[in-house]
């Protein structure tokens, strides 16, 4: 399905997004109401703000290329204001009443088990949707028709995220070949994308898979995100320049760039850099989730390597960019 979605075109990747959203929207409240007592204490933790802005780059997707691969399909004349205001708020939105019914939901089963809430949440990632939530759903009237939808949703929400993960990668590739000068092979690049995805996955189907997932899911969707975000505004920021992309946002749209943006764009850097270096003191003062530390050494150096790979292109394009040539003028 995912290589049917991208093999020749974007509106198929396109179109799955809103589905899940709506899908999501209509089918996580059905999971309880809202109830919660909150640990206001819990804002000191430096881990629990890398944790919470690595979700949101996450559910965004500013950093993993796939926003920037859906919003260059837009009309020039597009409004990036109104998108922006829309996608972000509902998203954050949407992440809060989430919060509230899935600790409802585990606060619940804390209760009738006789369990902390902090005991049945160190089973996050797979364990708690397909242990947690699946037990709290067999409590709820007609189990078979709530599990249908729950899973359902989730198929959903897995599917729209490889579509447009597969299609910024095929987009980038198509880019650099029509750049070069050579005519891309849409089906081709689809096939090799998802065949090397399927390959990559193999291990994550093994024994130790959903160990490898939670490693791979908190030092990737943390460190990596934090990482790419970083150098993505240093290059907005020092490389293409905030008033040059301030006059191109007063091109298409008519209307200058808010002062506060301008300056959450400067700070943003300084931000995330300290989120990023908390985070590491933390991991690196206490071994991540009880693992054998040789496991998550191992991911980590992995996760850096990943992250220093725009660094090794950018150095390599700037040694091997072709010289410029100035051709004489013709005199008349």
């Amino acid at each position: 399905m995912v290589f049917f979605s991208n093999y020749q075109c974007v509106p198929w990747a396109r179109m799955w997004p809103p589905v899940s959203g709506r899908a999501r929207f209509f089918l996580v409240p059905l999971l309880g109401r809202p109830s919660m007592t909150p640990r206001i204490e819990a804002l000191k933790e430096p881990a629990m703000w890398g944790a919470a802005v690595g979700q949101i780059l996450y559910s965004l997707g500013p950093c993993l290329g796939t926003t920037i691969t859906m919003a260059s399909y837009n009309h020039s004349q597009a409004n990036i204001f109104r998108a922006n205001l829309v996608v972000s708020v509902s998203n954050s939105l949407f992440s809060v009443v989430s919060g509230f019914l899935v600790f409802s939901v585990l606060g619940y089963i804390a209760e009738t088990q006789g369990k902390t809430i902090e005991e049945l949440a160190k089973s996050s990632g797979p364990g708690l949707v397909f242990i947690v939530l699946a037990e709290a759903v067999a409590m709820m009237p007609g189990p078979q028709f709530f599990s249908i939808l729950l899973y359902l949703m989730l198929f959903i929400l897995g599917l729209d995220s490889a579509f447009a993960w597969i299609e910024a990668i095929n987009s980038h590739i198509s880019d650099v070949l029509l750049v070069n000068g050579r005519v891309p092979n849409r089906p081709l690049i689809a096939a090799a994308t998802c065949a090397m995805f399927f390959l990559a996955s193999i291990v994550l189907c093994t024994r130790a898979g959903s160990y490898w997932i939670d490693l791979i899911d908190h030092f990737a969707g943390t460190y990596l995100l934090l990482w790419i975000g970083i150098l993505e505004l240093m290059l907005v920021i020092f490389v293409y320049g905030v008033d040059r992309i301030a006059r191109d946002v007063l091109e298409m749209t008519g209307r200058p760039v808010p002062r506060s943006w301008t300056v959450c764009w400067c700070i943003s850097p300084v931000v995330l850099a300290g989120l990023l270096c908390t985070t590491l003191y933390e991991d690196l003062r206490k071994v991540y989730g009880g693992y054998p530390p040789e496991a998550v050494y191992c991911t980590m150096t992995v996760i850096i390597l990943i992250g220093m790979l725009p660094f090794v292109v950018a150095v390599w394009r700037m040694l091997h960019k072709p010289k410029e040539v100035s051709l004489p003028v013709a005199q008349s």
